[in-house]
């Protein structure tokens, strides 16, 4: 593949010039506001990722839920901390989202189940959004879930939390491109490219090595 290519994989009907012009800035550039200023509020987007009819997508994220272990927990590191140590991270293959306290239960997640219970844990405390979006790592892009914080990404699939766990967006703008912003209350989606606000399709083979290899490239502990 020449490197002026990207595979897209776990979405389709992607061009590879978006995904260019997404890589150049323009999707994370700095904004008065947060969000940044090019996602828009909308009121809703109904998903059935529980086979059970469909739902607001914001219903996912449930901090009341969560409240007894954020308070055992006590910070949002250690927040941070517990969900990369203690929720083993699997694949998804029939695309089944859990709650937070159902993620806790079962003590295992993929990247949008890790991401909803720490965005929850981390809101009793302060703001945080789950972040629906691309993970983009060696010209190959993948449908993913993380965290945002203090405008820095947290990735909740980790088995460890980094050394240093501030990484700031507009330092990850290349590998980390968000679609949409979520909390218990609130949507935020990426205006101007619609062709990429479609359905989620969560894990897909190899993007857990890819994760792994990206963060230790940027030589922090995990």
């Amino acid at each position: 593949m020449e490197k002026s290519e990207i595979a897209l994989v776990g979405f389709f009907g992607l061009s590879a010039a978006v995904i260019a012009t997404l890589l150049l800035g323009r999707a994370v550039a700095a904004a008065p506001r947060y969000p940044p200023i090019q996602f828009e509020y909308i009121p809703d987007i109904p998903v059935d990722k529980r086979g059970v009819g469909a739902e607001p997508i914001h219903n996912f994220i449930r901090p009341g839920e969560v409240a007894d272990l954020y308070t055992d927990l006590g910070s949002t590191l250690a927040c941070y901390d517990w969900v990369c140590r203690n929720i083993a991270k699997v694949a998804d293959p029939t695309e089944y989202w859990q709650y937070p306290l159902e993620t806790v239960e079962r003590g295992t997640g993929d990247c949008e189940d890790n991401a909803f219970l720490l965005t929850s844990l981390i809101r009793n405390e302060e703001a945080a959004y789950a972040v629906l979006g691309w993970f983009v790592y060696q010209y190959q892009a993948w449908g993913h879930c993380w965290v945002s914080c203090r405008q820095c990404v947290f990735e909740p699939t980790l088995t460890q939390m980094p050394t240093d766990p501030w990484q700031r967006e507009e330092e990850m703008a290349a590998y980390y491109i968000p679609m949409l912003y979520l909390t218990e209350s609130e949507i935020y989606a990426l205006t101007g490219y619609p062709e990429l606000i479609t359905p989620y399709y969560g894990y897909v083979p190899d993007k857990r090595q890819a994760l792994e290899e990206f963060w230790r490239r940027r030589q922090l502990k995990v």
